[in-house]
């Protein structure tokens, strides 16, 4: 298991599938346990947390395209405009596998761009490689 004191304090999500947020905080908290997991129902719901002074920023937020309200491409142009939530790392997780969504997304700058599993088993290596490489990267 990783090292968890290497870890951010904070990981945030977003994604309008309530099975899919479920699945994504519980794999979460079983590979990171002393992070702080927090999810949301679209967007919009995670923009305005950002927009309210915390203690601390995610380092990751791990991001649906097809949300209601304020899509996963809506959510990215907003928080790339903003100095002090622009450098959050974004992973995308979606269904989708849209060579257009992958260009828009890279243009805004997303770390990862992911196909969601279909097993528990692939979420847990897919979100524990992820995380790993992003913060070998920032080291």
């Amino acid at each position: 298991m990783e090292n968890q004191f290497q870890l951010p304090g904070r990981i945030f999500f977003a994604d309008d599938d309530e099975d899919d947020r479920d699945l994504l905080e519980d794999v979460l908290e079983v590979l990171y346990p002393k992070v702080i997991v927090k999810g949301f129902k679209d967007g919009l719901e995670l923009l305005n947390e950002l927009m309210v002074p915390i203690d601390e920023l995610p380092k990751i937020i791990f991001l649906d395209l097809n949300m209601p309200r304020l899509n996963g491409i809506e959510f990215l142009t907003e928080i790339r405009k903003s100095e002090m939530l622009k450098s959050i790392s974004i992973v995308i997780l979606t269904t989708s596998s849209s060579p257009i969504d992958l260009m828009r997304c890279q243009n805004l700058g997303v770390h990862k761009f992911l196909t969601k599993p279909n097993s528990y088993q692939k979420w847990l290596e897919l979100i524990k490689s992820t995380v790993s490489e992003l913060f070998k990267a920032k080291s």
